[in-house]
Order: C-alpha cells, then structure tokens, then sequence
C-alpha cells in the first residue's frame, strides 16, 4: 500500500487560527512571532490596569459588597493583591497621559519583559531605552545609574520572572539596604532563630515559624522589582495624627504579597533615606475567643541611627507595634 505523500506546508491548519508552524519558518521568525505576541500581551496589561485603576478609585467594587479591589479581583478573576498592582502600575507608567486603557505610543512595540525591566526607571533613563534592547541591555542603563548616583531606590535588580533563591542580601546585595544597615538584617535573622527555637505553646510555634517564613521572603522582597506609586507624607502636626498616619499604613499601596504564607507587606520610603515596613498577616490573632483580626508588625529601618555598631531599629523587634518610638521618629524627621 502506498503511502500518501504529504505537501509541506508554512502554516498550520488549525481551524481559523492560521498558525505559523516553527519547523517552517525557523528560529528567528518564530522569535518575532513570540515578539509581536508579547507586544500584545503588554496591550492587554495596559487596559486590564486601567479598569482596574478605574474600579478602585471610584470604589465600584462596592455595588457587589467587597471591601476594596483585591478582595473583587481575587473573587472574580482569581488576581493576587500583588497581580492587581502590577497592572495598575503598568498602566499609570505606560498609558496615554497615565491613565487610559491604550498604550502610549512611546511604548509601540516594547513587550512585557522590557516593560517591567523598565518600570522603576526615571524619565531620563526611560528615553534612552528603545524596543530594540533586549532585556539585559535594559537593566544595563538601571546599574549605570546606580553607579553614577549611589542611590539602590533607583535600581530594583532583578527582572519579574527571575527572582532569585537562596540568597544573601547582606553579601550579595548589601546596596538593597540603607547604609549601615547590612547588620540589621543579621541581627534580625539570628533574633528569629533563637526566639523560634524557644519552648512555646503550639499557636506560637506557628507564629514564629512563619515570621521565620517571613524573613526569607523579606530576602526577596527587598529585591522585588515591582513600585508602587507612594503618597507624599503629610506635614503630621501632633501625635494623634502620626498615629492616624501609621494605622492607614493600606494607603501607602501594597508593596509586596506572598501567596505562600498569606502575608501582605507595604513600605514607606522616608526622604532621609529610612524605610518603614509593615507586615500584615490576615486575620490571624485573637485573645481568648475574641473576634480574629489583622496581626500587624512594623519594622523601622532608620537611616544614619547606628550606635555601637546597633542598628536604631533593634529596639523596635521585641515591641513591634511600640507607636511611641515609631511616633517620635516620624516627629524627628519632620523638624529636619
């Protein structure tokens, strides 16, 4: 029986789709395929964040009974806390006049990767990139400019799908953290140890287990190259408005979420160069068969506050949620 010859053939007959098949076309059409693709992928970021952005600030999310945006698209389209920034992001840095469902047409024919490499540059970087550069040029002009300025704030490392693993900060990226501060995070690493190696009862093994969780996250975290759009500070004229101020920590935007464990994290950058981190593990705590609430930490990492080697900070890791000391530093660098 003879066989029946088969025609060779450049596209694919799959239905209306037209596909180009890859064995025809060879690798450098297939790689503009995957170009052209991307560059449309990164369209539907743009309008995905816009509707997104638009939900959030007029609140519509309230016509179905959720308490803010994440809640509705973790419901609805199963989106991360930090999925929806993203794409709000995306579309505040690359739409037409930072807020419209379109693309800018500065940014015609970048793809993802180039976008979110592209994300935590200023302006005069940003018009040095064209959609000609590969990723790792990219990130280039980022280290370029951490080494003309100094400033890590400007450099957020790695790209989105190449965050790294067992790492250390303090030797392998010690420009991720405010001077003087390489410590700090040691001290902090051998506190979690000891105090998770104590005899407790079991609700607080699990506790300590997952600040020790936590901490490897914060590893990552501190590399992350996602930014959100954070608030001017307010001039804070007494007290009871610092407080306010630090328990509408949400309003700063979330930095950071880690599926794994169910934390939240939100930063604030201070001016002198400090950072404030809040870690948020929801609905964890209760005291004696009350209501289960938000369990809240706060982490102050202060700039140019080192005594004997003793990072300003430590005092705060035995009392996290110590509103006095974190009320009197916002007080100190406002007469600054």
């Amino acid at each position: 029986m003879n066989e029946m010859a088969v025609k060779p053939f450049n596209v694919m007959n799959l239905g209306n789709a037209g596909l180009f098949n890859p064995k025809e076309m060879g690798y450098k059409d297939s790689l503009d395929v995957i170009k052209d693709e991307s560059v449309k992928i990164q369209k539907s970021f743009v309008k995905i964040g816009w509707y997104l952005k638009h939900i959030r600030d007029d609140k519509l999310y309230m016509e179905d009974g959720y308490a803010n945006i994440y809640e509705c698209a973790a419901d609805q389209f199963g989106y991360s806390q930090s999925t929806v920034s993203r794409f709000i992001n995306i579309c505040e840095k690359f739409s037409k006049d930072k807020d419209s469902p379109e693309l800018d047409d500065r940014y015609e024919g970048f793809d993802k990767s180039q976008m979110v490499e592209m994300l935590p540059l200023e302006q005069e970087d940003l018009e040095k990139v064209t959609s000609e550069m590969t990723v790792k040029e990219i990130r280039e002009i980022k280290e370029d400019r951490k080494k003309k300025t100094g400033s890590p704030d400007k450099v957020d490392g790695v790209g989105e799908m190449e965050l790294p693993r067992q790492t250390s900060i303090e030797k392998d990226f010690p420009e991720y953290m405010p001077p003087d501060k390489v410590e700090s995070l040691t001290d902090l690493q051998e506190e979690i140890y000891a105090t998770s190696h104590k005899e407790t009862e079991p609700d607080e093994e699990q506790r300590f287990d997952k600040q020790a969780a936590a901490e490897d996250t914060y590893k990552e975290m501190v590399m992350f190259p996602w930014k959100t759009t954070q608030p001017e500070l307010p001039v804070l004229k007494n007290a009871d408005q610092r407080k306010e101020w630090l328990v509408k920590y949400k309003e700063w935007g979330l930095w950071y979420r880690d599926d794994n464990i169910d934390v939240n994290y939100y930063k604030f950058d201070f001016k002198d160069g400090s950072r404030l981190v809040v870690a948020e593990y929801p609905q964890r705590h209760s005291y004696y068969g009350s209501e289960v609430h938000d369990e809240i930490f706060y982490h102050l990492i202060a700039r140019n506050k080192v005594t004997k080697g003793k990072a300003y900070d430590e005092k705060y890791r035995h009392a996290p949620h110590c509103e006095t000391e974190l009320i009197e530093f916002l007080k100190n660098l406002q007469k600054k």
